[in-house]
Order: structure tokens, then sequence, then C-alpha cells
């Protein structure tokens, strides 16, 4: 009886490890950027699946990451990649090097507190360079024009998602200070880039 019970505990132990280690290093959250209703189910333009991004090089800051495809919370937010390593691409906006505003995300940080992949994102300055390789091993080059911070309630939504102008990539992740109440950091560090032709 003695031993039935211990293996009960030892059972329940592991139970609880492994969902607290699932939620420390494979964090999933929402970074709070508002998605435009009419941009939340197709697809800007279709491109072959050999275009779309399958790995995002920052050399500035040592970052090379594999890209997952992530669409829109229930809450109305752009989804997250699974783990602090990955980035997020926005699979139901525009293709890295198409025209219009492609748009990817990353983790600040983890549960732990261990630096996410875009950890020194908002290090970037004017001028630095940002590479997308595609799943066919294309390189695009897009070059930073803007570093902006802002309230995580008051991110452009427009901005970041729809503009059609030029061709755009834009990486966003946390920053400031974290809420407790709310689960999420208090600002949103947004870098604006375009393609290199």
């Amino acid at each position: 009886m003695t031993r039935r019970i211990t293996l009960i505990i030892v059972i329940a132990a592991a139970l609880v490890f492994s969902v607290t280690f699932y939620k420390v290093f494979f964090a999933v959250g929402e970074l709070e950027a508002e998605v435009p209703p009419l941009a939340s189910t197709t697809p800007a333009v279709e491109v072959p699946e050999s275009a779309q991004p399958a790995t995002l090089l920052i050399p500035t800051l040592d970052i090379e990451a594999k890209v997952q495809y992530v669409g829109v919370t229930a809450s109305g937010n752009m989804g997250v990649p699974s783990n602090f390593r990955d980035v997020g691409w926005y699979k139901y906006g525009t293709v890295p090097g198409q025209k219009g505003s492609a748009v990817i995300d990353g983790h600040v940080d983890n549960g732990l507190g261990l630096s996410g992949v875009f950890k020194n994102l908002e290090q970037l300055k004017v001028g630095d360079s940002v590479y997308v390789l595609s799943k066919a091993g294309e390189r695009q080059r897009f070059m930073v024009t803007d570093v902006v911070t802002y309230n995580y309630k008051e991110v452009p939504g427009d901005k970041l998602f729809e503009r059609s102008d030029s061709r755009r990539l834009n990486l966003v992740t946390c920053g400031g200070s974290w809420i407790k109440s709310e689960k999420t950091y208090d600002q949103r560090v947004v870098v604006y880039t375009v393609l290199v032709p």
C-alpha cells in the first residue's frame, strides 16, 4: 500500500514538473499586436511554398532562428512561436520579399527570464541588415529604417501589418516592465525594415 502511494506521488510530481518545464522553456503568450480584421484570414498574395520564410538571420545580434508560422489568437492578436528560440511569421499576411508588410515576432525571454531570440532587438540601428532565407534557400536582405517602442496597448496595427508602399519586414517583441496582473510586458519594440534590391 505504501509503495502504491509513493508511486502515485512520484507520478503526480513528474506531471507537475513536466507542465512547469513546458511553460518555462516553451513559452506561449501574446504580444498584444492586434491584427486588422481583414488581414486575419487571407494571405496578401499567394506564393509558392518554396518562397515562404524558413530562417531569420540578424548578424549584428548573432541571431539565426527557425521561422514558425503563426496566425491569430482567440483575442484577435498575432500568435507567437511555441518556444523562445524560434520566431513567428504572420502567415495570413505578406510573405517576406513581397510588396506589403511582412511581420515576424519573437519572445524577449521565457518564464525563467532566460533570454529569448529577440532579447536585444531594440539594439538594432538604422542601416543594420536583416536576412530572410526562404524554404528554397533564397536569401533576401532587408535594411533597418526605424526602431520604435510603443505602449503595449497602442501598437499601430495598420502601420505594422498593412503598409503596402514597399517590400517591408517588421519585427516585433516585448519590452519595458512586466505587468504581473496581465502576464505581459508594458511595451512593444518594433523594428521596421525594407527590402534592399
